[in-house]
């Protein structure tokens, strides 16, 4: 499937691709994305990976790579960064996100209370690995 200029939104991402190009080929019981990229918050993204839905649970794995993109979330804020990231989801129950996300600025409306948003991201630090195999099985 070739995709030009197609509009992208998902309901649970603060920001639109309204300029995505690229290609998803078919075969059997999986979708492989070649190439596919946009322009997103003033900023360029690159999607690439994989999706296995043939008979029982979806399985995939996708890599985002993404380059000066603003974001304005939560409401009052705004950042603009750069990421790499990788989702997974074997053959294993839950699915998981990791990478990397630079912040290269952050502005605050000034109106908003600062206080509160810094509040509501206050959590328990997250744990990481410090090495991980990229591969499952160990390949």
């Amino acid at each position: 499937m070739e995709i030009h200029d197609a509009a992208m939104d998902a309901p649970v991402s603060p920001t639109a691709s309204p300029k995505a190009n690229g290609v998803v080929l078919f075969t059997g019981d999986r979708a492989t994305i070649q190439n596919l990229s946009g322009e997103t918050g003033g900023g360029k993204i690159e999607i690439s990976g994989f999706a296995g839905y043939g008979g029982g649970p979806v399985i995939f794995r996708l890599h985002a790579q993404a380059a000066q993109v603003r974001v304005r979330y939560p409401e009052g804020v705004s950042t603009i960064a750069d990421a790499s990231l990788e989702s997974d989801r074997g053959r294993r129950i839950a699915a998981w996100l990791a990478g990397t996300i630079t912040i290269r600025r952050a502005g605050f409306n000034t109106e908003a209370d600062v206080g509160s948003l810094l509040a509501k991201s206050a959590r328990a630090p997250v744990r990481t690995a410090s090495t991980r195999n990229r591969f499952p099985g160990g390949a």
